[in-house]
């Protein structure tokens, strides 16, 4: 049972207008100001404005929402790999009873099992897999802020968002890494194990967030069998139709499969949905996926791209089936070894927009520089083109302001 909660009284409550927990996405901000707008729980009632230090606190706010307007406050660090009593938990702590690593390593051996694994060891994987994910996972009700003080963090955590009307803002997330990931035909996955995952869920602003994935640039990566050990899933996955959404001033970074916007070639339900505004973010050292589209009509204006680790890189925009990605205005910082025709990859996509780009200070035409290696070109997208922006910055201030103001504990600078 979660811990009991005592709400922030009335008078404490009260609105002010440099109060950030009580801010709303302004019109015109990208797509997630569309439609209804958005606002998450701007007009909560004093009864409703909850400050939490502690995991039990969190999830007790947390269930006590309904579909009225709360705001929770984060304040110092929250471990959500912690039990009841709050001491930190082991993989031995979630394994079930039948789970045995080196038998699972010998039954689901490449060299002589193809396939997805089935039997009693996987189903022992699957319920150990389960039970950490139960542990880590915060579902995010409709008309929600969610919201940092000062330097507030959130780690261990896998944050999934379903419903309407949510902010998140000012926090520092950083995600579990699987005890129990799954040998399949596609090598070690993490099902689940997003560190944020928006499904389903519509107009929805994420702000001034840092989002840290595992893997460090210049450090080598776990592999088994000669496979790279995914214990993370997504950083960042917006799925099965979520709409109207912004995502802005954030750092997103150490990442694999790090941003994802539709999760399947064959979800034609999709279409007209996805609609994504990213602007004046960090996406740093991040494999792939900055982000990779499915069906979305995706914007992404005014980004920093750092790529520190060329080994490490494969591509930052993914151009996949029925996408619509207006990409503009954004600046990359690469080491050597990267080139400006690696920024692009088309995954069954034909057609995608790219504007002005600033590649180590200098114009390129990174659509050009990819139909010159393609076996298959991609082809201007005709639009419509965005309408919807924040403040926009020209390209030359773009690297400076996102390195000075982006990313988590930034909402005052």
């Amino acid at each position: 049972m979660a811990a009991p909660l005592t709400a922030v009284g009335a008078t404490t409550a009260q609105a002010r207008p440099e109060d950030p927990a009580r801010e709303t996405l302004r019109a015109g901000d990208g797509w997630g100001s569309a439609g209804a707008g958005t606002t998450g729980g701007a007009d909560a009632a004093g009864d409703m404005v909850f400050t939490v230090t502690t995991k039990a606190e969190l999830i007790s706010a947390l269930e006590r929402a309904g579909d009225e307007p709360v705001i929770i406050t984060v304040r110092g660090t929250i471990d959500m790999n912690t039990g009841p009593d709050g001491a930190a938990l082991t993989c031995e702590d979630y394994a079930d009873p039948a789970w045995d690593l080196e038998a699972y390593l010998e039954e689901y051996d490449p060299a002589h099992y193809d396939g997805d694994p089935e039997g009693p060891l996987e189903d022992a994987r699957d319920r150990s897999h389960q039970a950490q994910l139960n542990s880590i996972q915060l579902d995010l009700p409709s008309n929600l802020t969610l919201i940092g003080e000062d330097d507030a963090r959130l780690i261990g955590v896998s944050l999934i968002l379903r419903g309407e009307n949510i902010i998140v803002r000012n926090l520092e997330l950083t995600g579990m890494e699987n005890c129990f990931p799954q040998r399949n035909q596609d090598g070690w996955v993490s099902e689940g194990f997003d560190v944020v995952g928006l499904i389903g869920a519509k107009n929805v602003w994420l702000d001034h967030l840092t989002i840290d994935g595992p893997y460090r640039a210049g450090e080598p990566k776990e592999t088994i069998f000669g496979d790279v050990v995914h214990r993370v899933d997504g950083l960042l996955d917006i799925t099965n139709q979520a709409d109207l959404v912004t995502v802005s001033w954030s750092t997103i970074r150490n990442g694999s499969t790090s941003v994802l916007i539709g999760n399947s070639d064959s979800k034609p339900e999709d279409e007209g949905k996805l609609r994504v505004t990213f602007h004046h973010n960090r996406f740093e050292n991040l494999a792939e996926r900055a982000p990779r589209v499915r069906y979305g009509a995706v914007h992404v204006y005014n980004n920093l791209f750092v790529i520190p680790d060329a080994e490490h890189f494969v591509y930052s925009w993914g151009v996949g089936v029925n996408s619509k990605l207006w990409i503009e205005d954004n600046a990359v910082r690469a080491v050597d070894g990267v080139a400006p025709a690696e920024l692009v990859h088309a995954w069954g996509g034909t057609e995608v927009h790219i504007g002005a780009t600033r590649f180590n200070g200098q114009d390129v035409d990174p659509l050009a520089a990819y139909n010159e290696v393609a076996v298959d070109a991609l082809v201007e997208y005709p639009g419509p083109a965005p309408t919807l922006y924040g403040h926009r910055h020209p390209l030359p201030a773009v690297e400076p302001v996102v390195r000075a103001k982006a990313g988590a504990h930034g909402l005052s600078r």
